[in-house]
């Protein structure tokens, strides 16, 4: 029977089957969705956990809900993440930030980089390609000595007093430099306990212990025929010269007096 568009089915209390127009199921549980089946009787889904989205399983399969729940509303500018298994919330936005994660992996919007990204960039970070803008390196004005790796550190070894033996090359100093690239320079000063007439000293800088290597004014350098009273000193300067290293090396001050009588040392 039709009346003003209203339709009423009476089938003398027997089920209807999908083939005529049915869900072929009698009550069919509350709350749930109907998944249509072919001429077999309609599946009713659900009716799941809040927050719970209803998800298609592709065309052979009954839709399903998630095993993850989703939260009812959003804010503008929000990013939704897992916060935690099979949780989706909301990630509040900020100003001017970047996207970063904290040491064990929570995500936030951030206007500081962590600490071990910064040094990423500002220590071996490299770019491959692309135009590199200026950029301005701006040292330490915190009164502290700079970190290791970084642009001003220093790799300094003073000595007190090291004995010299006259004509022979013997180490004054020593320091060990870690992987970069260095300007390395040194000074030896010298003291003579008597009189010389024609004093010397030559010192330089080399990887190899009681040796001097390199040319003078590069690694090494000296000075002769001095004419020194007692405790008379000599002065010489290693210029700073650059090196390149893959790994920690080792870089020894040697010097070698001559001299006659008395005793020399150095510092």
């Amino acid at each position: 029977m039709s009346q003003a568009g209203l339709v009423s089915v009476s089938s003398g209390g027997s089920v209807i089957t999908p083939t005529s127009g049915g869900t072929g199921v009698s009550n069919p549980p509350a709350h749930t969705v109907a998944v249509a089946e072919g001429s077999s009787p309609f599946n009713f889904v659900g009716p799941g956990t809040s927050g719970q989205l209803f998800q298609s399983k592709g065309a052979s399969t009954d839709p399903a809900y998630t095993t993850a729940t989703y939260p009812s509303t959003t804010t503008i500018n929000q990013i939704l993440y897992s916060s935690a298994a099979n949780t989706i919330g909301g990630l509040s936005t900020a100003n001017n930030g970047v996207l970063i994660t904290s040491g064990t992996g929570v995500p936030s919007i951030s206007s500081t980089l962590p600490s071990a990204v910064q040094g990423n960039i500002t220590a071996v970070g490299t770019l491959a390609s692309g135009i590199v803008p200026t950029i301005l390196v701006v040292g330490s004005t915190s009164g502290s000595a700079p970190s290791a790796g970084f642009i001003g550190e220093q790799i300094r070894q003073f000595e007190s007093s090291v004995g010299l033996t006259g004509s022979q090359v013997d180490n004054v100093a020593s320091i060990t430099i870690t992987a970069g690239i260095w300007d390395v320079s040194g000074i030896v000063f010298a003291s003579y306990s008597n009189s010389v007439t024609t004093a010397g000293m030559y010192a330089g800088i080399s990887t190899t212990n009681n040796s001097l290597t390199g040319n003078s004014g590069d690694n090494s350098g000296g000075i002769t025929g001095l004419s020194i009273a007692a405790s008379g000193t000599v002065t010489v300067s290693i210029p700073s010269f650059r090196v390149t290293l893959s790994s920690s090396t080792t870089y020894y001050l040697n010097a070698e007096a001559f001299f006659g009588a008395g005793s020399c040392t150095a510092k």
